[in-house]
């Protein structure tokens, strides 16, 4: 009896027992505390050990597939999928409770999944795993950052081939080998599914924070302009469509575009209700850049050969538009995209748009007649109809994410003058209005190199 209260068995099954606890031991979850941005990650911390050196990875993805960028938590069998997003980290990996259903598939959990493998992490509260936005199900990325902490290199046969937890002893002479064709961009690529790629992995300043350091965001939707038609099959995973028997005025949209640019309230181009206290980031910000364009797939397959013959391919008109800015609301850019198309369908009139965002978060008085209600997605926050529809997450792509110079330099500190431990991780979160200070010197610099020109934030 005393050897099974100690654990060990008898007989033969002794040491299979014995090497079964101790596999049990490995696998058993960790606390449920778990890094947030900021917090404090030093050894005499109560937070799970972190990799002391930080990294990112620049990725590239089909949204289609999967429910977001952020991981989520299992369903209750009954409940109805709203697609909503988790603030903050689930609790460790456990066996799903009866009348639950797998989490829905999600980026990060596959991003995590390939760096444990990868990097033979115990678990992957210890990779410090975020990105530098979170997508909605359907959006894609082709310039997605996500940070991630590791002491040494590559898990292997020459790490043991076990997970074991980070060791400063036997990593301090390692580097985490980030060659894009043998490295860890390679190896991530050969465990992630095709529809999600590595494109980089960089080493980055000890204090970089992959949300709070960004000064802006690169964003472009695409519209397939046929009605009627349907999507090119080619892109249809990636374009919204025009409504059926609905034509687009171009130049409406190019003139009611501008509007946007320059720095305002967009509380009524976002699902963030005023009225309520969802959601307490501010919601003034700066668009840079807003450019609409008008192409042709195939245009230069459309044209006459020497002999009289004629290509004929493709050529069918589409819609792009580029947005950059310091920062979004939660589905800002497929709100302002919906308000665009309706004005090039002569459903809301352009100056509606201007005296929206004159007035914030008080676009709701007087409106004259908004009218109530349908209370679906299309509808935005409030469940208020706003004249037009929400455009697709499908025509969304991130296209890149901004950041100050130093931001990739391993050796230096981006804010030198915060609280930081040992290794240059942060121990405290970055203030508001030192992000808010960033982002504005750099709108301007950009602005200075556009020349002054219009459009300039």
């Amino acid at each position: 009896m005393a050897d099974r209260a100690g654990g060990v068995g008898r007989g033969r099954g002794g040491a299979r027992s014995a090497k079964q606890a101790a596999g049990h031991a490995r696998a058993a979850p960790p606390p449920r505390a778990v890094r947030l941005a900021g917090a404090d990650t030093s050894s005499s911390s109560p937070f799970l050990p972190l990799g002391k050196h930080s990294h990112a990875l620049v990725l590239a993805y089909d949204g289609t597939a999967y429910s977001g960028w952020q991981l989520q938590a299992p369903r209750k069998a009954t409940a109805t999928s709203t697609g909503s997003e988790n603030d903050s980290p689930p609790p460790p990996p456990r066996l799903r409770k009866k009348g639950e259903r797998p989490p829905p598939p999600t980026v990060q959990a596959a991003v995590e999944q390939a760096l444990v493998t990868a990097l033979r992490a115990p678990y992957r509260e210890w990779l410090g795993v975020c990105a530098a936005g979170r997508t909605d199900a359907g959006v894609h990325a082709t310039g997605q950052v996500v940070q991630f902490y590791w002491d040494g290199g590559l898990g292997g046969a020459e790490d043991g081939g076990e997970a074991a937890a980070p060791d400063a002893a036997a990593t301090a002479a390692k580097t985490l080998d980030l060659d894009p064709t043998r490295g860890l961009p390679a190896r991530l690529n050969g465990l992630l599914p095709p529809d999600i790629r590595v494109l980089a992995a960089l080493r980055t300043a000890p204090d970089f924070v992959a949300t709070a350091s960004a000064t802006a965001k690169a964003y472009r939707y695409e519209i397939d302009l046929l009605p009627g038609l349907g999507c090119d099959p080619l892109s249809a995973r990636r374009r919204a469509q025009v409504p059926p028997r609905r034509t687009v005025d171009f130049a409406a949209v190019e003139r009611a575009a501008r509007l946007f640019e320059g720095t305002h309230d967009f509380s009524a181009f976002s699902n963030r209700d005023g009225s309520s206290s969802v959601g307490a980031r501010d919601p003034v910000k700066t668009i840079e850049v807003f450019e609409v364009a008008l192409l042709l797939d195939g245009e230069e397959e459309e044209r006459e050969e020497e002999d009289g013959g004629v290509w004929v391919g493709g050529g069918r008109p589409f819609l792009r538009i580029d947005v950059r800015g310091t920062g979004f609301l939660y589905k800002q850019v497929r709100h302002m995209v919906g308000a665009l198309l309706s004005v090039g369908m002569g459903q809301l009139d352009p100056q509606e748009i201007a005296r929206r965002l004159e007035r914030g978060a008080n676009w709701r008085d007087d409106d004259g007649g908004s009218g109530s209600d349908s209370g679906s997605d299309s509808s935005g926050g409030g469940g208020d109809w706003r004249g037009y529809n929400v455009a697709p997450a499908k025509g969304l792509c991130l296209r890149g994410v901004r950041y100050p110079r130093g931001a990739f330099d391993s050796s230096a500190l981006l804010y030198p003058w915060l609280e930081h431990d040992a290794w240059g991780r942060l121990r405290q979160a970055i203030p508001p209005e030192t992000v808010r200070a960033a982002r504005r010197e750099a709108a301007a610099r950009g602005s200075r190199r556009r020349g002054g020109g219009g459009g300039g934030a």
